[in-house]
């Protein structure tokens, strides 16, 4: 688990941690689009997450576990063992997480506002 001593760490200090992970699993009840899952795939992590909010658009099905089930998380982290797994895994984090790099996201943005007013650059 991560050292928390303090409430905020900066980006080197969170990705030195994500570095130091093998998997990443984020059992929430509630989400938006989960910040810190996309961080993890950036980092080329394999993630498996709960079914809520965003989080099913950002990894793959059989990555998806139902809220508070313990078997099911139990069983994702068993796929987890797998080296192929992993490696799949951390391929399609990877390759997802670049869809959220800043210059995509300015652009999208950049064309909803245009649509949305009207206005185009």
């Amino acid at each position: 688990l991560f050292p928390y001593t303090t409430l905020f760490r900066s980006h080197e200090e969170i990705f030195s941690w994500y570095d130091s992970l093998d998997v990443y699993i984020q059992p929430s009840f509630q989400e938006g689009l989960c910040r810190s899952i996309i961080e993890a795939m950036s980092r080329a992590l394999p993630v498996t997450c709960s079914h809520v909010g965003g989080n099913p658009e950002l990894v793959t099905p059989d990555m998806i576990f139902h809220a508070g089930n313990v078997k099911q998380i139990a069983a994702k982290m068993e796929m987890m063992l797998d080296p192929a797994v992993r490696e799949r895994e951390a391929r399609k984090s990877f390759t997802k997480a670049h869809e959220f790099s800043k210059d995509i996201l300015d652009r999208r943005r950049g064309e909803f506002y245009s649509e949305f007013t009207g206005v185009k650059k």
